[in-house]
Formats: structure tokens, sequence, C-alpha cells
């Protein structure tokens, strides 16, 4: 409602000591101990949220007041496109070589992992911990380390599967240029 606000997803370890993940709530969360927050400013994107046909739900999506020419890429993946491979043809239209993912956070249709775990879940929210999108025998790859999050709060992190990780709803992501 044009408004600023914040759309969080975390990992945390509840009272029993199982590890637990979702989105966070920020009017309604408080932290038992002080924690430190890296935070990458992008002060020519907005991140606004945007009626979309394709879902019938409002969702987040970056407008670029500048140049577009800075270091950080910010940009929104939609439905039905894997994960990794967006990250590259998002490079790849850039001219980026390397990039490191600085966040990003959305919903995956199911998870699979490098290491061959699958979670089938329809709906997994995502919290990327990690990513680069590197050029390898000429070709880009990203890996991405996430922390996926299925319905019931059952938290599982690994490496993607790339080409096997169909974004769900939609992947907000911020990209930093290395080169």
């Amino acid at each position: 409602d044009g408004a600023p606000s914040l759309h969080c997803h975390g990992v945390w370890t509840d009272a029993d000591g199982a590890i637990r993940g979702g989105h966070i709530l920020t009017g309604d969360t408080i932290l038992s101990f002080a924690a430190e927050l890296r935070a990458f400013a992008m002060p020519e994107v907005r991140i606004e949220a945007r009626p979309d046909p394709e879902t019938n739900f409002s969702l987040f999506t970056p407008t670029t007041a500048g140049s577009g020419r800075g270091r950080m890429i910010a940009a929104r993946i939609r439905p039905n496109i894997d994960l990794c491979l967006a990250l590259e043809e998002i490079c790849r239209r850039h001219g980026v070589h390397e990039a490191v993912v600085r966040g990003g956070l959305g919903s995956l249709v199911g998870t699979c992992f490098a290491d061959g775990t699958v979670i089938p879940d329809d709906a997994i929210e995502v919290l990327v911990r990690s990513g680069h999108v590197r050029t390898r025998d000429g070709e880009l790859r990203a890996e991405i380390e996430v922390s996926a999050i299925n319905m019931k709060g059952v938290v599982q992190s690994g490496v993607l599967l790339r080409g096997r990780n169909a974004v769900c709803i939609t992947f907000e992501t911020m990209l930093e240029k290395l080169r």
C-alpha cells in the first residue's frame, strides 16, 4: 500500500533445539539475543509490490531509477523457470562473467539438491545462503546453496541441482558483478 515493508525468510533454532524456518513477520518477531545483519544498499532500486496477472498475487518487482550500470543487479525470476538457469541468463544478458549472489528469497516447486536429496512439497520457501555464477569451460554455471523450508517449517540445506528447481510464485535476487 505504498508504505515500506520487509519480506524476510529466516532459519532459527526453536526452544526444543529443532531447526525451523519460514517467514519472519517483522511486527511479531522478537529476538532473544543480539544479531548481526549484513546489508547491501542499492539506492537506485525500489522493490515494489505490483499486481501480477500470471499468478493473481501482488509480487515484489524491482524497479530501477538510475542507469542500471552499477555493481549490483536486482532481478525477479518468474514462475516455472529454473533458478540456476535464470541466474546464468541474467548474468549473460548483463555481460557478467562472474557474480556473487548477495541475497535471494522466493519459492520453488519442490527442491532437488545436488547430493540427491529431494523435497517433494508443492511450494518450498527458500533462503539463499550463498551463491556464485562463474564461467567454467566457457559456460556460465550457477552454484547456489539454500535453506529450503517445507510447508511444516522443516528446514533442509544444500546446493541446488542445476536445471531441477523451478520457481513456484516468484524469486527475488541481488547479484554483485565481480567481472
